[in-house]
């Protein structure tokens, strides 16, 4: 678990170091390994880091290209990064971080490297050249991502602390989102407690570019992804239980496993 924020704003006084800071100090708890802060003009990005893969800090955050052109600040992991890489042999990795696969993966595919990615992510990709911000959320909605759009201005992190440490949210609850919340114990995407702050839903990209934001799901639909019988799911189920499982034991670190009881 690792923490991200970012703010993009025309406005001098918004992507500033101290909102940035703040941000990130807001949600420390979810990382403890690291902390990091990068700005650029009209950019302000933050990450903490819980060491997974790639323990040195070629895997710390934010993460520039070689070509500094992009810059990632991410959390979460990709089960499948080092197939993926194996797909990549034109770039210069200077880390084994499946963060950096992460950014190689974009600069190669665009958006749709997410349909690549086998795994629960939730990442930001700032473009220095296009001066473009690229948002996306794993299919199943593990790691969270808040944002705010106001005017020219764009804010986001991974918990909506973070978001109001930034100073710029308001603090207007959503009555709606309460009231969910009360009946099923849950908040709905892409809406959030907040009026001002929404979630990028399960599946879901958001672009921001000059002050506007277009967004997208890239999930194909079920029907799109087997065709097979219910013999053929029987049969399927123990290999792909095996590699889903295989894939999860990934790590630098040791990993531990529980199930549930009930």
């Amino acid at each position: 678990m690792c923490g991200i924020a970012g703010i993009c704003s025309d406005s001098a006084r918004y992507a500033t170091e101290s909102n940035i800071r703040r941000m990130s100090m807001a949600q420390s708890h979810r990382g403890p390994d690291g902390q990091g802060i990068w700005l650029g003009p009209g950019i302000a990005l933050g990450h903490r880091r819980l060491s997974i893969i790639d323990l040195s800090h070629l895997g710390d955050q934010p993460m520039h290209d070689v070509s500094n052109r992009y810059t990632l600040v991410y959390n979460g992991e990709i089960y499948n990064y080092r197939e993926l890489k194996a797909l990549l042999p034109q770039y210069p990795f200077r880390s084994d971080s499946d963060s950096e696969l992460v950014l190689a993966a974009y600069i190669r595919w665009g958006a749709e490297c997410l349909l690549k990615f086998r795994g629960m992510f939730a990442f930001a990709i700032w473009d220095s050249i296009d001066k473009s911000l690229f948002l996306a959320r794993d299919p199943f909605g593990v790691k969270p991502l808040y944002y705010s759009h106001i005017g020219n201005t764009i804010v986001f992190a991974s918990e909506v602390r973070a978001m109001l440490a930034s100073g710029i949210i308001s603090h207007r609850l959503n009555a709606e989102s309460i009231q969910d919340y009360l009946i099923d114990q849950a908040v709905y995407a892409p809406f959030s407690m907040l009026e001002d702050v929404c979630q990028i839903s399960a599946g879901s990209y958001l672009k921001y570019s000059k002050g506007k934001v277009e967004g997208a799901n890239y999930l194909p639909e079920l029907s799109t992804i087997y065709k097979g019988g219910s013999k053929d799911h029987e049969s399927d189920l123990l290999p792909l239980l095996q590699q889903s499982i295989a894939r999860r034991m990934v790590s630098d670190v040791p990993v531990g496993a529980f199930l549930s009881g009930g």
